[in-house]
């Protein structure tokens, strides 16, 4: 185990480093794993420094993270020095890590927006005051000196810290949560920007005394309390109090007679005792203290070693653990940034397969290519109807959704599913392998009818009958069918047209929604749509030309892959505030203000559009008007990107916490919810068949009796499935799979020469068209 100030930063394959620089040129070596199994190819990579002139600075980010300065917007990055004025969006698959040299330590959860409102830090104080705008931020704050500060506010709460571990939480409805694990923190029940009351102070310290006075009026919460406002009646005429505090500390900052300043502490200690009163503290429950004792008793990382080397680890199978020094460091890939010449032990682990473990070289670096080798077959008993499936192995930070390690037992596999002979050289170069390692060596049922028919063999369910060249990088969330071919959008943001026939590409366009991480291609007639975090466009699929585009903004960006809608020849686009309904050409006609805040896909239903609120509540929206017709409340928490899916009458959706809900439409009431094991997040389009509703999130496909909720079965999966007849067809792993809609029986199985991407496959003409991990797509027969 490293001990002490190691700098220890574990980021997502998808995450850009930056200084990393481009992979070296020189020919592989091969290591040989400690534990005499498996295979380890080592390319070296060069050494990168981080900047020597650092203030606040990210020492870690997962998944997906954006900066915003000024007018200009791009990806958060490891070793990136913030500045007053930043403001920070973590997306629904990210957290971030931010670190002061005093040690202090910010950690900014999923779905997090903060602004660093006040940043200053020299020889004498500091001063620290950030805005949230939603979402957890969970802080360890080193002892102030004298004349430091800092404050974390919400819409609703400030919270003035001095030498603490706590957490701030803010809802999007505007209440906030504070809960402290050690130390003291005022609490004010009103989102007062106190820098500005301190600013206005300046150096009259008597003034400044009364902005004292008025933290010290607030809630006092000390170890292991927290305080939740809830926006009720009573905290908001209390919160006007303190309003009302703060604009006489004002105007006695300008007049400095005695009478005016005596009568505004007056004031002060009459809303502290109110204040007291209607606001106790309450003890903190048992996950939250755990979780602060953590972030106080978390290393600080050195964020300026003297010299450091970059380490990259990609494994087959694709969905392995990886292991730092006993620490799970991520699952099919992982980048890191470590001091040169420290030892490192790194172990890569999946059940099924003999475990890898190495010592990797840090003088100079190194990308690390580790293949797996099959364990010994045993013998499984069957699984009786009341055994739970396998537990889903932990998902890659880098993706919402990535494949799961579960494999039934070997005497429910189907004749037609036996493992391939490998016939596939690996990979050039990490971290992107070409191949897996086979199960067995058994012959397929292909390479049989091949041999008994050279000439003409015939094309036999299985069969990949092509496979397109690679794109810059892997398809996301689902592929589309146009008339011409198949459209996917990759993460780098380009959009791609594959012919049905040959799979050859008809044209490319690349757009500004780069980074792309949840959004995917959409048909809309004879053109297809593409919004993401910058833009949307519209692009004709006969020639690739681009029809119409507009810039969005950070308030109308589709981070978590929201879509917009048609309606007639018009667009229904979804916003953070609610929706917008705007002209052919995106130019904006009207809008519905949702004050809660959305952040999903609306879909229609008889003439209401619908959508729905982070609080939960399904909202119907007049398209004529833009006016909120009916609001249905429900106990969702913050559900995004996906539409809603509508099935006779019946409105059914998911939350980021693993909530289905199903509303009718028709009595204006919740039906019933379900929490799906594990919480999964559900940012993927539902799909319904055979009286079940099928949804997709953490790598597992959950299918729900419509009429009760009831969890009829769960599978794991790497994407979300398509419905062909009355199978559901997916991939999983290294493998298409077919399965039974009405129990989810597996029905065939097929290989795939590469593991598959976290997009969704089509299926058209008899032929299902998957995404793998290398960027290409191929075609496979279905039965």
């Amino acid at each position: 185990m490293i001990r002490g100030k190691i700098f220890w930063i574990v980021i997502a394959t998808v995450t850009v480093l930056a200084g990393c620089g481009d992979a070296p040129t020189t020919e592989p070596d091969t290591i040989i794993p400690e534990d005499g199994a498996g295979e380890v190819i080592s390319e070296p990579a060069p050494a990168v420094d981080l900047p020597e002139d650092f203030g606040l600075t990210a020492v870690y980010v997962m998944g997906q993270a954006r900066l915003q300065r000024g007018t200009t917007s791009g990806e958060l990055h490891v070793g990136t020095v913030l500045q007053q004025g930043d403001r920070i969006q973590v997306a629904e698959d990210g957290f971030v890590e931010l670190q002061s040299p005093d040690g202090s330590l910010l950690q900014l959860d999923a779905g997090t927006e903060i602004e660093l409102e006040r940043l200053l830090r020299d020889t004498a104080v500091a001063r620290t005051q950030l805005y949230m705008h939603q979402g957890e931020t969970s802080a360890r704050v080193s002892r102030q000196r004298s004349g430091d500060r800092f404050t974390v506010r919400t819409r609703s709460a400030a919270a003035g810290v001095r030498g603490t571990a706590f957490t701030v939480t803010a809802y999007p409805d505007g209440r906030s949560r504070v809960a402290v694990g050690s130390g003291r923190v005022a609490v004010l029940p009103a989102g007062l920007d106190l820098e500005s009351l301190y600013d206005q102070a300046g150096t009259d310290e008597e003034a400044a005394a009364l902005v004292d006075s008025l933290l010290d009026a607030g809630v006092q919460l000390a170890d292991n309390q927290e305080l939740a406002l809830e926006q009720d009646e009573t905290q908001q005429q209390l919160a006007r109090q303190y309003q009302d505090a703060a604009e006489e500390i004002t105007r006695a900052a300008t007049r400095p007679e005695a009478p005016l300043r005596q009568e505004v502490a007056l004031q002060l200690q009459q809303i502290r005792q109110a204040t007291g009163e209607l606001l106790p503290g309450r003890e903190l429950d048992t996950p939250s203290r755990q979780r602060l004792q953590r972030l106080e008793q978390a290393e600080p990382r050195s964020l300026v070693p003297a010299a450091s080397v970059r380490i990259s680890v990609a494994t087959i199978p694709a969905d392995a653990r990886i292991l730092i020094d006993g620490r799970t460091a991520g699952t099919g890939s992982m980048r890191g940034i470590f001091p040169a010449e420290t030892p490192l032990s790194l172990r890569i682990e999946r059940a099924g397969y003999q475990p890898v473990s190495f010592t990797p070289d840090t003088t100079r670096g190194g990308d690390y290519t580790v293949r797996l080798q099959a364990a010994a077959v045993q013998e499984a008993a069957p699984a009786t109807p009341d055994e739970p499936p396998a537990a889903p192995a932990e998902p890659p930070a880098d993706e919402l959704d990535e494949p799961l390690a579960a494999e039934p037992p070997a005497d429910e596999r189907p004749v037609d599913e036996r493992p391939a002979v490998e016939q596939h050289a690996a990979a050039p170069a990490p971290p992107e392998p070409d191949d897996r390692e086979p199960a067995d060596t058994e012959a397929t049922a292909d390479t049989e009818i091949a041999a008994e028919e050279p000439d003409t063999p015939a094309i036999q369910p299985g069969d990949i009958l092509w496979r397109s060249d690679p794109a810059g990088s892997p398809a996301v969330r689902r592929l589309a069918a146009a008339a011409e071919g198949v459209i996917t959008v990759d993460r780098d943001g380009e959009l791609r047209m594959l012919a049905y026939d040959t799979g050859r590409t008809g044209w490319t366009v690349s757009t500004h929604n780069d980074r792309n991480e949840n959004s995917g291609p959409q048909i809309a007639g004879s053109a297809v749509l593409f919004s993401g975090a910058a833009e949307i466009l519209l692009v004709r699929t006969s020639d690739g030309q681009v029809l119409q585009r507009q810039e969005l903004d950070s308030s109308s960006a589709h981070a978590f892959g929201q879509q917009a809608l048609p309606h007639r020849d018009d667009w229904i686009i979804p916003t953070d505030t609610g929706v917008t309904f705007a002209a052919p050409d995106f130019s904006l006609r009207d809008s519905t203000a949702i004050t809660e805040g959305a952040a999903m896909t609306p879909v229609f239903y008889r003439d209401s559009v619908i959508t729905a609120s982070y609080t939960g509540d399904v909202v119907l929206v007049d398209p004529g008007s833009a006016a909120i017709e009916q609001r249905i409340t429900t106990s969702a928490s913050q559900p995004v990107g996906h539409a809603p899916l509508v099935q006779e009458g019946t409105l059914f959706f998911g939350d980021r916490r693993g909530r289905v809900t199903a509303v009718s439409l028709q009595e204006g009431q919740k039906e019933w919810d379900t929490v799906l094991p594990g919480n999964p997040g559900l940012f993927h389009d539902p799909v319904a068949a055979g009286g079940l509703v099928l949804f997709f999130g953490s790598g597992e496909i959950f299918a729900l009796q419509a009429d009760s909720g009831e969890l009829a079965y769960r599978m794991a999966a790497a994407a979300p499935p398509v419905i062909h007849g009355d199978q559901l067809v997916f991939a999983e792993g290294d493998q298409l799979r077919i399965a039974a809609i009405a129990d989810g029986t597996r029905i065939a199985a097929y290989p795939l020469p590469e593991p598959a991407a976290a997009a969704a496959p089509v299926v058209v003409n008899g032929a299902a068209y998957a995404a793998l991990r290398d960027g290409s797509v191929l075609r496979l027969q279905l039965p």
